[in-house]
């Protein structure tokens, strides 16, 4: 009969238990965050708009706004067609209301952004600077409206005084169901670029899924290298 050392024996029965107890459990690990992760992606995917959005919006930039007139909204076109936004408005509603009407010639490519300023008597995308102020600190809600005075986006009322780089994000980008739970307020602002909560909900997805991954693997392989280094062990043994 053959009897193993203790040290071989040992290490069978860790492999063993790589191969019978841990290797299972990861896998299954491994299933719910991938299927997670589809779940999580097919919700955020129903609740995206067809139309061009108010996606965010800085009312308080690090400077001094009496002077330096750099307050800006970011609309965000979530299809998959151009849209020619000329002539469509911009409309704040608190206090001293102003209007910026978009300059002829002007559209937002499938999935693009344009940062506006308030430029009169018409803005363009990604300008600089405005010409002056328009944005409050508080209680601001922005409308956009298109070029035959139809509504098309209203963000919820804002408030902002922090006078540094927050910013109100849609989150995800382009997430519309109405409701003040579509947005946050984070930061670093993300002006022409994704939306800061989704990219990293979306890093930490992936994150975790790779480490999952290698760890699965990395477990196989040290399992039938201490499976075949034990087999290799009796062979010597019982000859």
């Amino acid at each position: 009969m053959y009897a193993c050392e203790t040290v071989t024996c040992g290490r069978l029965s860790v492999g063993r238990l790589w191969m019978t107890a841990v290797l299972p459990r990861l896998s299954v690990l491994l299933l719910l965050l991938a299927s997670w992760n589809l779940i999580f992606a097919q919700s955020v995917d129903a609740q995206i708009a067809t139309h061009v959005v108010i996606n965010e919006v800085e009312l308080d930039p690090p400077t001094d706004q009496r002077t330096v007139f750099d307050e800006w909204v970011e609309l965000h076109n979530p299809g998959d067609s151009s849209v020619d936004i000329s002539g469509w408005r911009i409309s704040t509603t608190h206090g001293r209301t102003v209007t910026v009407t978009m300059a002829e010639g002007t559209v937002l490519q499938p999935k693009g952004r344009c940062v506006v300023m308030n430029i009169q008597p018409r803005s363009s995308c990604d300008a600089p600077t405005g010409n002056a102020q328009w944005l409050d600190d508080s209680d601001e809600s922005v409308v956009l409206l298109d070029s035959a005075g139809r509504e098309v986006d209203r963000t919820p009322s804002f408030g902002d005084g922090f006078n540094d780089n927050r910013s109100w994000q849609r989150f995800p980008d382009g997430k519309d169901t109405d409701s003040p739970a579509d947005w946050v307020l984070a930061s670093p602002s993300t002006k022409l670029a994704i939306n800061v909560p989704e990219f990293l909900m979306g890093t930490l997805v992936l994150i975790v899924s790779m480490i999952a991954v290698f760890l699965l693997l990395g477990f196989v392989k040290r399992a039938r290298n201490l499976e075949s280094s034990d087999r290799a062990t009796r062979d010597h043994t019982s000859s």
